[in-house]
C-alpha cells in the first residue's frame, strides 16, 4: 500500500473543515443576513462604503479565474477516464 503525503493530510483538512464550520459559519451568517449578500462579491462589497463595485467586478473576476483552472483539470480528468 502507497502512502501518499495527500492520505496523511487528510485528518488535518477535516480538522480545520470543522473548525470553520463550528466557529466561523454563525458570525459569517449574521454578517451576511446583516448586509443582504448570498454572493462573496456581494459580501465584500457591502464591508467598504467606496469603492463597492471595483470590489465586486475584481472578486468576480478572481473567482472566475481560479475556476477556470479547477474546471479544466476536471475536463482533463473526464477526457483521460
Amino acid at each position: 500500500m502507497r502512502r501518499d503525503s495527500w492520505n496523511l493530510d487528510r485528518p488535518g483538512l477535516c480538522d480545520r473543515n470543522h473548525f470553520l464550520l463550528v466557529f466561523h459559519r454563525p458570525a459569517l451568517r449574521e454578517e451576511s443576513e446583516r448586509s443582504g449578500a448570498i454572493t462573496l462579491p456581494t459580501f465584500l462589497a457591502a464591508s467598504y462604503r467606496k469603492g463597492q463595485s471595483v470590489i465586486r467586478v475584481l472578486s468576480t473576476f478572481i473567482i472566475a479565474f481560479f475556476f477556470i483552472f479547477y474546471l479544466s483539470a476536471q475536463f482533463n480528468g473526464a477526457g483521460k477516464s
